[in-house]
């Protein structure tokens, strides 16, 4: 009985591939279940997201707000102020910082809505 039962195999046999069969093909509710565990995992990488745009972003652009009243109130009173260094520093490394920043926060969602768009047909 043992050469037998290993030359066509046993009960696990059967179980094992029929569990193979059930694994390849995906239902609607393990698709369901699937995107909601990817949305779970995807919860930290928002947080990252929303900090670093939040961290960067407001002070970049109060750094472009005073740069114009301080040009404004220059301009109102008659007098030259030289901001020639301050407008290559928020034009410069720290304008595609802040770009590369935005692309990360939005980019992400902009393309999965895109793909979404397309992969259903939608314009």
């Amino acid at each position: 009985m043992g050469f037998w039962s290993k030359l066509f195999g046993t009960g696990d046999v059967v179980d094992k591939g029929m569990s193979m069969i059930d694994n390849a093909f995906y239902t609607d509710q393990e698709k369901a279940e699937n995107k909601a565990n990817i949305l779970r995992f995807y919860e930290p990488f928002k947080i990252a997201q929303r900090l670093l745009a939040m961290t960067f972003c407001p002070v970049y652009c109060l750094a472009w707000f005073l740069v114009f009243v301080t040009e404004l109130l220059s301009a109102l009173l008659g007098n030259t102020v030289e901001l020639g260094k301050v407008y290559s520093l928020l034009s410069g490394d720290m304008a595609i910082m802040v770009i590369i920043i935005l692309t990360f926060y939005f980019g992400g969602g902009a393309a999965e809505g895109l793909i979404e768009r397309l992969r259903n047909g939608k314009k």
